[in-house]
């Protein structure tokens, strides 16, 4: 498994969150210490020893790139994570400063992905208004998760929470459980759909396609992992806001 994830916004807490915590996650459960990659917008991950590149388009495909050189596209996998806001339009919110913000739309994640020749990929893109990556990502090798259905938006951005309500369902508690990502899906739709209903949201009701080639594979991925024991979520819990992604 090699993972890659990118945190879009640089002024929100919750997205560099989940991608800090994914790489531990990856590293303890998946066994992906040494193929993993962060983008991340956000001041904490701009200079210093904790530097990581920003998540930008160019930056985006150029990982990928990288990522396609070394794995195997037959046998292994790529976990692309994306965590942002998402647009009514259906693109992927890049906002790495002041005036300077950019837009991806899934059919231009469909032609990085093709270029950059990855093969087997699960892909979570974590934002309102996502779903519509779906139909643009399809693929017997793909498995495709959204937090929304393409017109409806997600919740929990912001930074009095420590984790968007997909993030947490999916990410934080899901995968905490199994390796198996439709199982994790089921889970954190389950989660995601009865919060909404407590806090009196429109459902944001998430998305997931898997291709047949792709769940092949990951069957004997995780066939091969050790028995790992729940990550511990290091960012403190604030109490939650309506703010959708």
């Amino acid at each position: 498994m090699y993972v890659l994830g990118v945190a879009g916004d640089v002024d929100e807490d919750v997205f560099r969150n989940e991608v800090l915590y994914l790489q531990q996650l990856s590293a303890r459960r998946w066994n992906a210490e040494g193929r993993m990659l962060s983008l991340v917008n956000h001041p904490s991950t701009a200079s210093g020893y904790a530097q990581l590149p920003l998540a930008t388009r160019g930056n985006l495909a150029y990982s990928l790139d990288a990522m396609g050189k070394v794995l195997d596209p037959d046998e292994d996998v790529l976990f692309l994570y994306l965590t942002s806001h998402g647009l009514d339009n259906n693109s992927f919110y890049l906002h790495t400063g002041p005036k300077q913000e950019d837009f991806l739309a899934p059919r231009e994640l469909a032609k990085m992905l093709e270029n950059a020749k990855i093969g087997n990929a699960v892909i979570v893109v974590s934002a309102c208004y996502s779903g519509a990556f779906i139909q643009a990502l399809r693929s017997p090798r793909h498995v495709v998760i959204t937090a929304a259905r393409r017109d409806r938006p997600s919740f929990g951005c912001g930074n009095t929470d420590s984790a968007t309500w997909f993030g947490r369902a999916f990410l934080v508690e899901a995968l905490n459980s199994t390796n198996d990502f439709t199982a994790a899906f089921d889970m954190a739709a389950t989660t995601v759909r009865r919060r909404e209903k407590q806090e009196g949201e429109t459902p944001s009701v998430p998305q997931f396609e898997s291709g047949k080639q792709v769940t092949e594979v990951l069957a004997r991925w995780r066939a091969g992992l050790a028995e790992a024991p729940a990550v511990p979520y290091p960012f403190a819990h604030q109490p939650d806001q309506k703010a959708s992604d």
